[in-house]
């Protein structure tokens, strides 16, 4: 073995030397523990005022028949993002322009459909998908 001790740069680690300061703790802020519902923990908080609870039938209104003739496609997300009370209305604009107005109709017209029937539960079943989550989801799949 070789003694570098005696180095300026040696690998000595200086956290073991007298009079360093030891290390504070991270500060972490705890956050509020979630409610239990069923089996499972959620932040049910969030969509207090937008979800029903599970297998109760919800209705979503139709677009607006002007905003699917003559409005633009801007009108239209934004009707589309009311009816589904769906933030993200540049999200949808984006899967228009992609996709097209028919083709994200036809999907609205199937979450009606989902909606009528008692929707979707997010993947761990603790709570029920919004409006707008089943629309999505119908998409993905």
């Amino acid at each position: 073995t070789i003694d570098a001790s005696h180095v300026v740069f040696s690998c000595i680690d200086v956290r073991l030397k007298t009079g360093f300061p030891a290390p504070s703790p991270p500060l972490v802020k705890k956050k509020d523990k979630p409610r239990v519902v069923g089996s499972s923990s959620v932040i049910e908080e969030r969509f207090k005022n937008v979800v029903a609870p599970p297998g109760e039938p919800v209705e979503i209104p139709d677009i607006e028949e002007r905003y699917l003739v003559d409005g633009s496609d801007e009108e239209f997300c934004q009707d589309l993002a009311e009816k589904l009370k769906e933030e993200k209305v540049d999200m949808l604009q984006g899967l228009v322009k992609m996709l097209g107005r028919e083709l994200v109709l036809k999907f609205f017209q199937k979450t009606q459909e989902v909606e009528a029937s008692g929707g979707l539960l997010i993947m761990n079943g603790a709570r029920r998908r919004t409006s707008g989550g089943v629309f999505l989801q119908l998409l993905r799949k």
